[in-house]
């Protein structure tokens, strides 16, 4: 099972966290044994690509009571296998999937980094891109791609997890944005591990030149001779005006 982005969940873990809480690193243990052993997902396993805390009901947190049992500690895990996205919802007292959707909406979950790397894996391995990064006299070696978002690009693409990626030059400059390749996009089938189209156009747009791109302070070959800002002070002679308590409730 990979586990590639946790973003909700607490490196400060506690032992007995409160139901209103973040989820701990601690807590992703239990999720990742009990999918493990979830049906579904025996084999292949679910890649995960978020992993939080699936918050109570609003009336069950306010009408709970010190005195009451901690409200029920779950985790929803929205995750990706064979091309369909799978929205769970894992309850740790039990021990078990307590809920599981498939395909819920059109959408598709966020990029994990393991989407990106094969994406760009079958963009720089594609034998028409790379003869048109040579036509326009870059060295493929110092080509840099990124790759903004999984999109809709059109009704015949659909039920497809595609995504765009534009390309920029990283010969002799260290900001690579600076340098974009103008007219050369990729759309790639994530899932299929291939590329879908490529779009070469207004080729003769040159490529900007090294000069004047490199914005690290040590690199520079006349320094701005600029006054330097008035000292700025911000302070609350008396305290803050909130208070911290239980570790995570702001008041």
């Amino acid at each position: 099972m990979h586990f590639l982005t946790i973003p909700s969940f607490s490196s400060c873990s506690k032992p007995n966290p409160t139901h209103g809480a973040p989820s701990t690193t601690e807590e992703s243990k239990p999720v990742r044994a009990i999918l493990s052993s979830y049906e579904p997902f025996s084999w292949p396993f679910l890649t995960i690509h978020s992993l939080s805390l699936d918050e109570p009901e609003k009336n069950q947190v306010l009408e709970w009571k010190k005195s009451d049992p901690i409200l029920p500690r779950k985790a929803s895990v929205i995750g990706l296998l064979n091309g369909q996205t799978h929205v769970l919802t894992v309850d740790l007292d039990s021990g078990r999937v307590s809920s599981h959707i498939t395909n819920p909406g059109l959408g598709y979950s966020i990029l994990s980094t393991e989407d990106i790397s094969v994406a760009l894996q079958v963009i720089t391995s594609n034998e028409e891109f790379n003869k048109s990064i040579i036509a326009r006299g870059v060295d493929c070696l110092g080509v840099s791609c990124i790759t903004p978002s999984v999109g809709w690009f059109g009704p015949n693409e659909e039920r497809r997890r595609l995504m765009k990626a534009q390309c920029y030059s990283s010969q002799g400059a260290p900001n690579f944005y600076m340098k974009p390749i103008e007219g050369l996009t990729v759309t790639v089938d994530i899932d299929r591990k291939e590329v879908v189209k490529i779009s070469n156009t207004n080729q003769n747009i040159p490529i900007p030149k090294d000069t004047n791109t490199d914005y690290r302070y040590t690199d520079q070959d006349k320094v701005l001779e600029v006054e330097p800002l008035n000292p700025i002070s911000m302070e609350q002679p008396l305290g803050p005006s909130f208070r911290v308590e239980d570790g995570h409730v702001v008041k």
